[in-house]
């Protein structure tokens, strides 16, 4: 995070409900910066991952497992994102590896296997990018 957003960050007048969403209107900086960030060709592929973290992150680990799974699940429905960002690949599948080791991440291993073997048809998709 540069000064900037983060000084506008102290500015943020804001209101958010337990799942960081926005109740009611932005403040005029966070408005600005959703502006910007709209003419990002993967906009909505970033908010929605940015959203589904953020309330992995905002729920006791105990609960996690079914939001890891939509996570994952929505990961398998953006093809043209996933073949075209070789990066998020390989963070998703260093993700894969670490889960695959929790033992405690057992009910995962059946969409953590799709998303291994989606991972790689997607080599073949015409927009894939190493």
């Amino acid at each position: 995070m540069n000064y900037e957003d983060y000084y506008k960050a102290i500015l943020c007048d804001c209101n958010y409900d337990e799942e960081s969403n926005i109740i009611g209107n932005m403040c005029k900086y966070c408005k600005e910066k959703d502006d910007i960030a709209r003419e990002n060709e993967w906009y909505e592929e970033i908010k929605t991952i940015q959203k589904l973290l953020l309330q992995t992150l905002n729920t006791p680990s105990n609960d996690r497992i079914p939001l890891v799974r939509k996570l994952f699940e929505y990961i398998l429905s953006i093809d043209k994102f996933m073949a075209c960002n070789s990066k998020f690949r390989n963070m998703v599948k260093n993700k894969i590896k670490e889960f695959k080791s929790d033992k405690n991440a057992n009910y995962l291993i059946d969409i953590l296997n799709k998303t291994e073997i989606y991972l790689e048809e997607l080599k073949n998709n015409k927009n894939y990018k190493n």
